[in-house]
C-alpha cells in the first residue's frame, strides 16, 4: 500500500523470477513537464517527478535534446527545467532509498527542439556509458542494467533500463539499451524488434496521439478521434492481457500510450480533454473483477491529478488500477 513516509514500493514484494514483461506498470508521457516547462507550454503532468514517483510511477517518457554540450530535457520544441544529469540524479537517489524498485526510461530524441543536432547519439553514449559506471550502493551493481527481453524483477531491482526510440548505435564493451525503430502513430499500433546484444525482443506500441494520425478524422472534424483512440489503447490491452497466458508471447513487451491531444494543436487543454477522455475508460476497464492480466507499460498524462485546469482528467485513479492488476493473476517466472 501506499504511504506518505515509504512511497508506494509496489514491486519490491514481487517474487524476484517474474518476467518483467509479465507486469502491469504505470508511466507518464512526457514525465518532466511537470515540474515545469518554458511559458507552461506543453504541460502533459501535474505532479512533480518525485511525486509521480511516490505514487507509484515506474515507467518514464523522457525526450532528451541538444543544448550546448549538454542534453536537457524537452516536450517538442518547449523546454522543461530539467538537464538530463538532473533527471538521472533524481533516479539514482529514488533507486537507492528504494533498492527493490526499478525505472523504466522510455527515451526519445526530441530533434524537434535541437534540429536534429548530428551530436545528439554521441552524447547520450557518453551519458549512458558514464551512468553504468556508477554502483548503487544499497545493491552493490551497476544503476543500469542491460536489455534483454527476458529481463526478471530480480534482474532490474535497484536500477533503471533504458528503452530507446530509433537507437541503433552499439559499443560491444558499452551499455545496452533496448533500441527500436518503426515506431508508428497509428490507432492500429505497431509491432516491433528490440534489439539487445544477444537475444532482440518485440514490442508493440499504440501511440495515436493526435486526430492528425488517426486516418479518419478530416480537417476541423475530430469528433471521431476520441472513439479511435480509445479502440487502439483498448485493442493493445486485451493483446497484452493475453502475455501471461499464451506461450508464443513470453517476454513480448508492450508500451501503450493513453496520452494525445484532441485538437490539432497540441494545447494542454487538448491534453486535458484527451486525459479526461480515456482515464475514466481505462480505470472502469481494467479495475473490474473479469479483466485479468498484463497491461504492459501504461504513459498516461495528468497521473495523480483528479482535475488538471478546467478539466476532471481522472488521474487519481489510474495509476493504483494498474498497480493492483499486477495481484489478480499469477504472473509467468523464468524457467516456466
Amino acid at each position: 500500500p501506499s504511504t506518505s513516509t515509504v512511497g508506494n514500493n509496489w514491486i519490491t514484494p514481487l517474487d524476484d523470477n517474474i518476467y518483467v514483461s509479465q507486469l502491469s506498470i504505470p508511466g507518464t508521457h512526457d514525465a518532466a513537464t511537470g515540474d515545469g516547462t518554458t511559458y507552461s507550454l506543453g504541460k502533459t503532468q501535474e505532479l512533480t517527478l518525485d511525486q509521480q514517483f511516490e505514487i507509484g510511477i515506474r515507467a518514464f517518457d523522457l525526450r532528451p535534446a541538444v543544448s550546448g554540450s549538454d542534453l536537457i530535457l524537452c516536450h517538442g520544441v518547449v523546454a522543461t527545467k530539467f538537464a538530463w544529469d538532473q533527471v538521472m540524479e533524481r533516479f539514482k537517489y529514488y533507486l537507492s532509498e528504494h533498492p527493490g524498485e526499478f525505472i523504466i526510461a522510455l527515451i526519445r530524441h526530441e530533434d524537434e527542439y535541437d534540429n536534429n543536432n548530428a551530436n545528439w547519439g554521441s552524447i547520450m553514449q557518453g551519458k549512458l556509458e558514464s551512468l553504468k559506471a556508477v554502483i548503487n550502493p544499497k545493491t552493490n551493481e551497476s544503476y543500469t542494467a542491460d536489455f534483454k527481453p527476458d529481463l526478471t524483477v530480480g534482474d532490474l531491482r535497484g536500477k533503471i533500463l533504458f528503452l530507446c526510440r530509433d537507437w541503433t548505435k552499439y559499443n560491444d564493451d558499452g551499455p545496452v539499451v533496448g533500441g527500436y525503430t518503426g515506431w508508428s502513430h497509428s490507432p492500429s499500433g505497431s509491432e516491433v524488434s528490440i534489439y539487445s546484444r544477444t537475444v532482440n525482443g518485440t514490442m508493440n506500441i499504440q501511440d495515436c496521439y493526435a486526430p492528425s494520425e488517426d486516418g479518419q478524422s478530416k480537417i476541423y472534424n475530430t469528433s471521431k478521434f476520441p472513439e479511435i483512440k480509445w479502440t487502439g489503447i483498448k485493442t493493445l490491452l486485451d493483446k497484452s492481457m493475453t502475455f501471461h497466458t499464451d506461450p508464443t508471447l513470453i517476454n513480448r513487451w508492450s508500451v501503450n500510450h493513453t496520452s494525445g491531444y484532441v485538437n490539432w494543436i497540441s494545447t494542454t487543454n487538448g491534453y486535458r480533454e484527451n486525459a479526461a477522455n480515456n482515464n475514466i475508460k481505462l480505470y472502469n476497464y481494467i479495475n473490474s473483477t473479469t479483466w485479468c492480466g498484463s497491461t504492459g507499460i501504461v504513459l498516461m498524462d495528468f497521473v495523480g491529478a483528479h482535475t488538471s485546469g478546467s478539466y476532471t482528467v481522472y488521474g487519481d485513479l489510474c495509476p493504483q488500477a494498474i498497480i493492483d492488476n499486477n495481484y489478480k493473476y499469477r504472473m509467468r517466472r523464468k524457467g516456466e
